[in-house]
């Protein structure tokens, strides 16, 4: 239990849902946005399965590759803390599905390192709790945080980017001394 805050937060943090949340349409349904959340966590939750085989195939311990992880998502944070949220370019996606898209950016090279670094360091099952509930988290803010033409909640969203790059650099420098001392 004393594991899954930090394993929560490392989560959070890389998979930067203010970003996600700058992308978003306004006039999303909640089901498409749970749905979407539910698909970039089940792949993330997959990443976690794996990490043994990626890690033997690429012949890396899990303490070069909590190194590595560490340093995929320092620049990650720095973006975060520089720019903020990074709505995507023209209007929000349209369509059937466009928040299952919006959702599936969660999943990036940052939180992959991230879901299966911590997999390695806290467990299968404290990262899988951790993503659960931060996949039910994501949902939420999808739904009721709204962007869109009229441009509220984006001052908030941007706010949020900087705060969570913050939280993903202290996580980043947490991982890399973490691996350097292991090794």
């Amino acid at each position: 239990m004393r594991d899954l805050i930090p394993a929560f937060l490392t989560l959070l943090a890389a998979v930067s849902l203010p970003n996600a949340l700058a992308r978003r349409n306004a006039q999303a349904s909640p089901g498409r946005a749970l749905a979407g959340c539910a698909v970039a966590f089940g792949l993330l939750a997959s990443a976690m399965a794996l990490r043994g085989a990626v890690m033997e195939g690429l012949d890396v311990s899990p303490e070069s590759f909590r190194i590595a992880a560490g340093a995929i998502m320092g620049p990650a944070a720095l973006r975060s803390l520089w720019r903020g949220a990074r709505p995507g370019r023209g209007e929000p996606p349209g369509g059937r599905w466009a928040e299952t898209l919006v959702a599936l950016a969660l999943v990036s090279p940052a939180s992959v390192a991230a879901a299966m670094s911590g997999a390695d360091r806290w467990g299968m099952t404290t990262m899988a709790g951790a993503g659960a509930v931060l996949a039910v988290v994501c949902a939420a803010a999808l739904t009721l945080l709204r962007t869109g033409p009229s441009g509220r909640g984006e001052a908030i969203i941007d706010a949020l980017a900087r705060a969570n790059g913050a939280v993903l650099a202290v996580a980043a420098v947490g991982m890399v001394v973490s691996g350097v001392e292991s090794v």
